[in-house]
């Protein structure tokens, strides 16, 4: 069996903190409907009225959010051809002094159901350090990420917001996605826009995990259309 899984962050501040949201929206469903992907982890999907319409454009896929009243605090939404179990959102401990707050970035963890193997699923979304005193925020996150994956049949999806090169998961967890695909580029318009200059420089945050066999058939990032300042990546793997 082939199985398509992607992560996408997609950049769903209101205006004017970014801009096109709505049309990036569409173009983010619909190369998650025309590439026919299984699992999808999204993040910084902030408002409520953009939650109700990936969840109507994708109304074939089940799908685990956790907003308040006023805004998704994680930004992360899953999504998934197969039913969704155990589903739960992990907040990451609050750090007092924490540019991103109001928002709770932290990760969501589900179970799907594959040929009969019970796979968790991971969608996390870390705390961009943009300095040394803030790296330690990054790093208490990371920590707690890592402790809570296990031998288990896993895929990892997110915004690591670091390089692949510096994360280091238990035993037996392998990249799927590409690491030489770039997923923040210097010519992506939106990586270069108002609170987004800190990302202009080429760097690839955007990663794909999994810890059981499997054979790769196929990863690479999506460039085009641009759908964020980030651009999804995508892998394809046969159990």
């Amino acid at each position: 069996m082939r199985l398509r899984i992607a992560t996408m962050n997609l950049w769903g501040l209101p205006a004017p903190l970014s801009v096109h949201k709505p049309q990036r929206m569409r173009d983010a469903a619909e190369i998650i409907l025309s590439r026919r992907l299984d699992i999808v982890a999204l993040q910084e999907v902030w408002m409520l009225r953009d939650i109700a319409f990936l969840k109507k454009r994708l109304a074939g896929y089940h799908v685990f959010v956790v907003p308040n009243i006023f805004f998704n605090t994680s930004g992360m939404m899953l999504f998934s051809r197969f039913p969704l179990t155990a589903a739960l959102y992990h907040p990451f401990k609050r750090s007092f002094f924490n540019k991103e707050i109001p928002s709770r970035k932290g990760y969501y963890r589900a179970i799907v159901q594959i040929q009969g193997i019970g796979i968790t699923l991971f969608n996390t979304h870390l705390y961009y350090s943009s300095g040394d005193n803030e790296s330690t925020v990054h790093a208490s996150q990371l920590r707690e990420l890592t402790a809570a994956l296990d031998h288990r049949p896993t895929i990892l999806m997110g915004d690591f917001n670091a390089t692949h090169g510096s994360l280091h998961f238990p035993v037996g967890y392998q990249l799927l996605s590409n690491p030489n695909a770039l997923t923040v580029l210097r010519d992506n318009p939106y990586a270069n826009k108002r609170f987004n200059s800190i990302n202009s420089s080429d760097r690839s945050p955007d990663l794909l995990y999994a810890n059981f066999p499997h054979r790769l058939i196929d990863a690479h990032a999506i460039p085009s259309p641009f759908v964020s300042d980030h651009s999804p990546v995508v892998a394809e793997i046969e159990l």
